[in-house]
């Protein structure tokens, strides 16, 4: 029978997986040798790195959540490029509000809001945090979903917009809200 890795022996290649990215340091190399988004194990975490994408149709942009670098990195142009646009540019990067952007999503009105995980720079006056600011940096809110800290885990916004939802990884439960104009 096969394990949930896919692996008759049951034994997970997660573990190898870890060791390959921990043997090149705490950055990593994509195939022309260019460095991408800062990573590493963590006991609490598991992995520290990139953790969410998000497409933004409307302005071609590609928005990644790096919790290892606590930043969001914007990537224009994303879709209808022909050649690597490596990590694209640092759109958010505060150590007050960003404490290891797990989740990300585009709203309605084009801002973005991040689940924190609070594995970067945890706050105890500000757990579980999802937080919205604007496609050029600019903060705008944050609300706490959870009393403790590592709640906030996910994020998404329905198609239509209209629905959002969060997950709150303390309770396993999502929470989904309808956005009125």
């Amino acid at each position: 029978m096969a394990s949930p890795s896919g692996r008759r022996d049951g034994v997970s290649p997660i573990p190898r997986v870890l060791e390959a990215i921990a043997g090149h340091g705490p950055r990593t190399l994509n195939r022309r040798g260019a460095w991408l988004c800062t990573h590493r194990g963590d006991p609490t975490a598991f992995v520290i790195g990139p953790t969410e994408l998000v497409f933004n149709a409307k302005s071609n942009t590609l928005y990644v959540a790096s919790t290892g670098d606590n930043a969001i990195y914007a990537i224009r142009g994303a879709g209808t490029t022909q050649v690597d646009r490596g990590t694209g540019k640092i759109i958010y990067q505060d150590s007050k509000h960003l404490h290891g952007p797990l989740g990300l999503t585009v709203a309605p009105d084009g801002n973005l809001i991040a689940a924190q995980g609070d594995a970067i720079i945890a706050d105890p006056n500000q757990p579980s945090e999802l937080v919205e600011f604007t496609a050029k940096g600019e903060f705008i809110g944050q609300f706490s979903i959870n009393t403790g800290t590592g709640g906030a885990f996910g994020v998404a916004t329905s198609s239509t917009r209209r629905h959002f939802a969060a997950v709150n990884d303390n309770t396993d439960s999502a929470e989904i809200w309808t956005v009125t104009a």
